[in-house]
C-alpha cells in the first residue's frame, strides 16, 4: 500500500504535528479536533504494521507502540498520542534516508565500471562492450583506463589506483602473476590481463549486490527489537491489567503503556544504521 510507504506523507505529518501540538497548548478546540484528526492519521502506518504482525501470529516493536497508540487514544491523550506519532514519523524519515542513501551507494559503484574494454585476438586488438567479455579473454588495459574485470597480469607493469574497492589511496603496482579488480584506475602504464571473473562475479558486481542484500534484510539490532518487543510486551500487559485490577484507574494503567511505549528505540535503531 503506497500510502503507508510515501516519504513525502511522513515529511507532511511531522511538519503538521510539530505545528498543531505547539498550537495546542493555546487550548483552541479547532486545533485539537485537527490534532485529533491529524494524530490518527499518523497511527494508521503502525497500526497497519501491527495488524500485518498479529496476522502472521508475531509481536514486533509496531505491534507494542500500536497498543500504547490505542490506550492514548481510549483515555483521550491525544496529544501524546501525536507525540508518539512524531517519534515514529521521524523513525519512518531516518529509515528511508538510509535506504537512499544505501542506492545512491550503489549507482555510485556501478559508475565506475566501464562500459567497453579493449581485447586481443592474436595479434589484433579489438574494442568490445564489457558484457561480452569471458572468461580467459586476453584484455589491454592502457595508462588512464580502468580495469573492465577481475583477473589476472600477463604482461607489463603498471601502477593501480583501488582506492574505489579496497579504499586504499597509494597506487599499488602490479606486475605479470598478480590479480587485479574490476573497475580499478590505471594510473600509468600499460598492461595485459587474462579475465578470471566476468559479470556478476567480477569484485565491483558483488560489492553491488553485497549492498543490496544488506539493505534488504533487518539488521541484528532491528531483530533484536523485535525479540524485546516479544517478551516485554506481554509483561507489560500482565502489568497495566494488574495496575487496573487494583487502582480501577484507566488513566494509571494507560500511563503504563504510555511510559513503556518502544518509539524511542524505533528511532534509535535507524539513527544508529
Amino acid at each position: 500500500m503506497k500510502f503507508f510507504e510515501s516519504p513525502r506523507r511522513e515529511y507532511v505529518l511531522a511538519v503538521l504535528l510539530v505545528l498543531i501540538v505547539g498550537l495546542d497548548f493555546f487550548s483552541m478546540h479547532a486545533v485539537r479536533v485537527l490534532l485529533f484528526v491529524v494524530a490518527v492519521i499518523g497511527a494508521l502506518p503502525t497500526a497497519y504494521a501491527a495488524l500485518l504482525s498479529v496476522i502472521n501470529r508475531k509481536i514486533t516493536i509496531d505491534t507494542f507502540n500500536a497498543v500504547a497508540l490505542a490506550a492514548a487514544f481510549i483515555t483521550g491523550e491525544v496529544r501524546s498520542a501525536a507525540l508518539i506519532d512524531l517519534m515514529l514519523i521521524s523513525a519512518e524519515i531516518l529509515d528511508w534516508h538510509t535506504e537512499r542513501r544505501t542506492q545512491n551507494a550503489v549507482e555510485e559503484l556501478l559508475k565506475l565500471k566501464p562500459l567497453k574494454a579493449v581485447r586481443e585476438i592474436g595479434k589484433k586488438t579489438e574494442e568490445v562492450p564489457v558484457d561480452m567479455i569471458q572468461r580467459g579473454d586476453i584484455l589491454l588495459v592502457q595508462n588512464g583506463g580502468r580495469v573492465p574485470v577481475d583477473g589476472v597480469v600477463t604482461f607489463g607493469r603498471a601502477f593501480i589506483n583501488e582506492s574505489s574497492v579496497t579504499g586504499e589511496s597509494v597506487p599499488v603496482e602490479k606486475l605479470p602473476g598478480e590479480t587485479i579488480l574490476s573497475s580499478t584506475l590505471n594510473e600509468s602504464g600499460v598492461i595485459k590481463i587474462r579475465a578470471t571473473n566476468v559479470g556478476q562475479d567480477s569484485t565491483i558486481e558483488r560489492m553491488a549486490s553485497l549492498i543490496k542484500t544488506a539493505s534488504e534484510h533487518k539488521s541484528k539490532a532491528e531483530k533484536l527489537s523485535d525479540r524485546f518487543a516479544s517478551i516485554f510486551l506481554p509483561l507489560v500487559l500482565v502489568m497495566g491489567a494488574v495496575t487496573y485490577i487494583v487502582t480501577k484507574n484507566i488513566l494509571m494503567t494507560a500511563s503504563i503503556f504510555l511510559v513503556a511505549c518502544a518509539d524511542d528505540m524505533a528511532v534509535a535503531i535507524p539513527l544508529a544504521m
